[in-house]
């Protein structure tokens, strides 16, 4: 109930001849996380299930100790919130169900510059190194990126999936075409969640990893679309940001996320479709009325 037993992945480890995972698995809304070991090629299978003992499983395979990964009241309210809601904002279902048969005509590639505010607040917190970053890969900005179909209809993917309808091209936008999909809007989604697996699709967003770009590339991959000529136009690597960015920051901007996540759903849901967070980037903190 209230999906809080998804189990939060952890890096695996080899002895040579098979693949563990460990991870903190949730049973209920208030519960401690009990840890859990798993095959690599069977993410369902517990090691007793093979016959290994409980205690022996360190000394055998000589695994590291890991520090606890803390499932935060973030996470849990976007759970609790999907569990209410659905995988998609009212906003989304319900433009699904008014334009999910219309054919694709054209798909583009969209971007714009990540906010100047944000922009700010990534640079104190990487102390510095976003600027630093910015300047050695030659960018001028950092963007965020977006799909825009049949000219009016824009998607992308903030602390949850999102679609702006009659939408025209802002002032600081560039964009490139990508051709046509040869499918209706409704098999152009199933297409990716497919590729995704849903919670990625739908929810999982991080700023620094599983971002607009990260979607933006398996959605047009998924649907037959070049990848390469997206990520000539969009493409910036961001692993030197990550890396000079505290885990624990990185942690905490995931909750902030993923509490996002759920008060948007719950936002969405109560105004019909007509209201959520605020769009266009990492997330903004303020509320109102979407286009």
């Amino acid at each position: 109930m209230f999906g809080i037993g998804r189990p939060k992945d952890k890096k695996y480890y080899d002895d040579g001849a098979h693949s563990f995972g460990k991870r903190d698995k949730y049973t209920s809304l208030f519960s401690k996380p009990e840890e859990e070991y798993y095959f690599k090629s069977d993410p369902n299978a517990l090691y007793h299930t093979y016959g290994f003992s409980n205690g022996g499983i360190n000394s055998r395979y000589k695994l590291p100790v890991e520090e606890t990964e803390v499932y935060g009241i973030g996470g849990n309210v976007s759970d609790v919130a999907t569990w209410l809601f659905g995988d998609a904002t009212t906003k989304v279902k319900n433009f699904l169900k008014a334009h999910g048969d219309e054919s694709i005509e054209s798909v583009e590639l969209g971007r714009v510059p990540i906010q100047a505010a944000i922009s700010t607040a990534m640079n104190l917190l990487s102390k510095g190194e976003y600027n630093k970053t910015m300047e050695k890969k030659g960018y001028d900005a950092f963007f965020h990126l977006f799909i825009v179909i049949n000219d009016k209809y824009r998607l992308e993917k903030n602390q949850n999936v999102n679609v702006i309808t009659n939408y025209s091209r802002a002032d600081d936008e560039d964009r490139i075409s990508l051709g046509t999909s040869k499918n209706t809007i409704n098999e152009f989604f199933d297409n990716a969640i497919k590729e995704m697996g849903k919670d990625n699709f739908w929810r999982n967003y991080e700023g620094l990893r599983n971002n607009c770009q990260w979607w933006v590339e398996n959605t047009i991959a998924a649907n037959g679309l070049s990848r390469s000529k997206a990520n000539d136009f969009a493409y910036q690597d961001t692993q030197e940001l990550r890396d000079a960015i505290n885990p624990e920051v990185q942690e905490a901007m995931k909750e902030v996320t993923s509490l996002a996540s759920g008060i948007d759903k719950f936002l969405s849901w109560i105004s019909g479709g007509a209201w959520g967070l605020a769009k266009g980037g990492m997330v903004r903190h303020r509320i109102g009325r979407m286009k």
